[in-house]
């Protein structure tokens, strides 16, 4: 695998790739870089002789992830997704119908806390919860 190839990789989109199932999205996952550096913009101040360089910033490499019609997935790959792109916050899983309520609630604030925004619509196992 040449994933290391692309170190600073932040979107992936799989949408409508029929063969991507739990296994395939998982080996994908395990081998993207779990961290990316960015150069630091340096001011005027950091620029003066004898001043050491900013270190990179270190953020998590993969921010949005859409698996889109990928019908193949299922719970384990929400797991998988949590395990091995916890920094995810975009993920689309539209369409994607074998995905259920214990999938999606394995979301937590703790096990994503910088999930901002998810697509499930045509996810019909996921079933609505209203308050009483």
């Amino acid at each position: 695998h040449d994933w290391w190839l692309l170190p600073q990789l932040r979107l992936l989109s799989l949408a409508g790739c029929a063969g991507v199932d739990d296994d395939a999205l998982g080996k994908l996952l395990d081998a993207l870089p779990q961290t990316t550096r960015h150069a630091r913009r340096r001011g005027a101040a950091e620029i003066s002789p004898g001043r050491a360089p900013s270190p990179p910033l270190v953020s998590a490499a993969l921010t949005h992830l859409c698996v889109r019609n990928c019908n193949a997935l299922t719970d384990v790959s929400i797991e998988r997704i949590i395990g091995a792109a916890g920094g995810v916050q975009d993920l689309c899983a539209f369409g994607c119908r074998r995905l259920t309520d214990a999938g999606l609630l394995a979301l937590s604030c703790e096990s994503c806390p910088n999930l901002r925004h998810l697509n499930v619509i045509g996810a019909y196992k996921v079933i609505p919860r209203h308050s009483v």
